[in-house]
């Protein structure tokens, strides 16, 4: 089953089950949260200046306008913000594998692949809640900028190196079962 197949199948079974959905929302809170957080560390650990700088705190800007679109969702469900982070099934051993700032470029480039990926595949659901399907298509253009500038920013020598440890935070979310299933 292809990557695509299984995001859609995980999604068809998650917005039917009310509690796992609202939890699926409350993580997808603290993922934007956690991206602003992740992107402001990497300009503070580079001490980034000029294009790179502004680069970085666009992606920034956005990701916090994602946390404040997500917020509002929650609250128009009724829902309460997460007070509890969830663990970085993805990140941490995506992050182990950074020495070098185009590194952490691959790394969150291949971060925002994946949420595109599966923000496309929200997007175009018939199940898809409409307030859901609404904050996702104002979120995935940012995900797919995001995406082609960190692509850039890293270069193709990092984003081979990075994929190996993308690979395990995929495995960790139980998307692939081989290295050859990304």
């Amino acid at each position: 089953m292809s990557l695509h197949e299984k995001t859609a199948a995980w999604w068809s079974l998650l917005v039917r089950f009310i509690p796992r959905f609202e939890q699926w929302l409350q993580r997808l809170y603290l993922a934007e949260k956690g991206g602003a957080e992740r992107f402001q560390a990497i300009v503070d650990r580079w001490n980034l200046a000029g294009d790179q700088l502004a680069t970085f705190n666009g992606i920034i800007m956005d990701e916090l306008r994602h946390q404040d679109l997500v917020a509002g969702l929650l609250a128009a469900r009724g829902v309460d913000l997460p007070t509890e982070p969830t663990p970085e099934r993805y990140w941490d051993p995506v992050w182990a594998g950074v020495t070098t700032f185009e590194e952490a470029c691959a790394a969150g480039a291949r971060g925002e692949m994946l949420a595109r990926n599966r923000f496309r595949v929200i997007l175009n659901h018939p199940e898809t809640p409409e307030d859901v399907r609404a904050i996702v298509a104002q979120i995935l253009p940012d995900e797919e900028r995001h995406a082609r500038l960190l692509g850039e920013l890293a270069g193709t020598g990092a984003m081979l190196r990075m994929r190996p440890f993308h690979q395990k935070g995929m495995r960790a979310l139980g998307l692939i079962e081989t290295e050859d299933d990304d």
